[in-house]
């Protein structure tokens, strides 16, 4: 398949995508079935659609499955769809291994058998499917898992209390050594920007998370981005507002203003809207730039930050919440 076919695919996809009047016709949608049926216009999975429009995981999982094979099958770059991949698989290992704690611990149930199943994508992963890639952390038998995956998985086992924060920050943490690792490869300074940003925004999130549940960050900072731990310590010894001196020249202002505004609200909704918009922003593609980053790369950041505004409209729709609270949620996307 030719990169100009491929392009010609994804600009297609592109046109069907959910756009402001679409996201607003879902809020204006009375009922969780007539918001779904907006999506038909979206390509999702129709039968879904129309027989369980309430099953948000299900009309998600289905499309991100979708996704990522139509990515796998245009992406011309080996080593991007391996980093595109493995941030969905090293997910299912944190998942998977929090869930093993705490199976060994006090035995399998049906209802933790039910909330995993619904965290984890369903994809496989290097030859590696979910079903082994849960045997695999259950009998700790690692050697066949990404490197910088079985030197965390073999750490956090040596650990005596591993909370689920500590577990996915250790992942997470082998997750960026992997990408960086590939990215060096590449050589392509816009796709390591996005990666790079991706990695100051979850740092971000993390500090401010734990300062709002009032404890301290000791051990949760992932380095290998822009802003420093130092800078980010700002959140817990210093006024908020000090973020603002602290990142400066970043390009990250309105990102921190709605961080700040957020610290003191106890309420990053403003934040991950304006985050996913500033990452949907770094792979608009610009073909006379040769640092931008490509068609395929760009149609996949969209589709990530779509399926993330269809299930608040669609979760906000099955528990009730109003048009208005919808619409100051997605504030800053619309």
């Amino acid at each position: 398949m030719s990169i100009l076919y491929s392009n010609a695919i994804i600009s297609v996809r592109s046109g069907r995508m959910l756009n402001p009047d679409r996201i607003r016709r879902m809020i204006a949608a009375n009922t969780v079935a007539d918001a779904a049926k907006i999506l038909f216009e979206c390509g999702y999975n129709e039968q879904i659609l129309t027989e369980t429009p309430w099953a948000t995981d299900k009309i998600i999982f289905s499309e991100l499955e979708r996704t990522l094979s139509e990515f796998r099958q245009l992406c011309k770059n080996d080593e991007l769809v391996y980093c595109v991949m493995a941030r969905f698989f090293y997910h299912n290992a944190a998942a998977l291994y929090n869930n093993q704690v705490v199976e060994n611990a006090n035995g399998r149930s049906k209802d933790r058998e039910a909330t995993l199943a619904e965290s984890l994508y369903p994809m496989d992963f290097e030859g590696i499917s979910v079903e082994l890639l849960r045997s695999l952390i259950s009998k700790r038998s690692y050697n066949s898992l990404p490197e910088p995956l079985q030197v965390a998985l073999a750490a956090l086992d040596k650990m005596e209390a591993a909370t689920p924060q500590v577990v996915e920050v250790e992942i997470n943490r082998a997750l960026f050594t992997d990408l960086f690792a590939r990215l060096r490869r590449m050589r392509n300074r816009a796709i390591t920007n996005y990666f790079v940003a991706s990695l100051d925004i979850q740092n971000m999130r993390t500090f401010a998370k734990v300062k709002m549940q009032g404890g301290r960050p000791d051990g949760l900072f992932i380095e290998g981005g822009r802003a420093s731990e130092v800078a980010l310590m700002a959140i817990f010894e210093r006024d908020p507002n000090y973020l603002r001196t602290a990142l400066a020249g970043l390009g990250y202002d309105k990102l921190i203003d709605a961080l700040c505004d957020g610290l003191y609200d106890a309420d990053l909704t403003r934040f991950e809207n304006l985050a996913g918009a500033f990452l949907v922003e770094m792979g608009r593609v610009d073909a006379d730039d040769s640092f931008k980053l490509n068609m395929t790369f760009a149609w996949f950041i969209k589709k990530m930050e779509e399926l993330r505004i269809v299930k608040i409209i669609l979760m906000g729709k099955k528990f009730g919440r109003t048009k208005d609270e919808l619409r100051e949620e997605l504030r800053g996307v619309l």
